[in-house]
């Protein structure tokens, strides 16, 4: 399939409430067929500062017809995430971070008000 060029793999995803920004580095980059490394390192929208919480969230990537070829559920990290994915083919795919919850070192309970969904693209070419 062709790989309309002006569309190109996200690197900065801003979720659509909450206001927490997810920078992305692929390696290899740009992404290829076969396994990838995704790392994600979430921070705050507005004033750019690092999260000083564990980020709970799921990853999915999807093909244009909605079939979804890499779901991970329930991530916890802090600081920067590094995940393995496996692309299967040229295209361009739809790459979702849905932020779930955070959690300060001193909270007994999740925040769950900044929960939000970062929508993005994946360009395998």
């Amino acid at each position: 399939p062709q790989v309309n060029q002006t569309q190109t793999t996200s690197v900065d995803m801003v979720t659509d409430t909450g206001g927490i920004h997810a920078s992305l580095l692929w390696n290899p980059s740009p992404p290829v067929i076969g396994e990838n490394t995704l790392s994600i390192n979430f921070s705050d929208a507005l004033s750019g500062n690092r999260l000083n919480a564990d980020v709970n969230y799921d990853l999915s990537i999807r093909t244009g017809s909605g079939e979804e070829i890499v779901s991970k559920n329930n991530i916890t990290i802090k600081g920067i995430s590094n995940q393995t994915v496996s692309l299967p083919s040229e295209g361009i795919f739809n790459l979702e971070v849905e932020v779930k919850s955070l959690k300060a070192l001193n909270q007994t309970l999740p925040d769950t008000t900044r929960n939000g969904i970062a929508r993005g693209f994946v360009v395998v070419s």
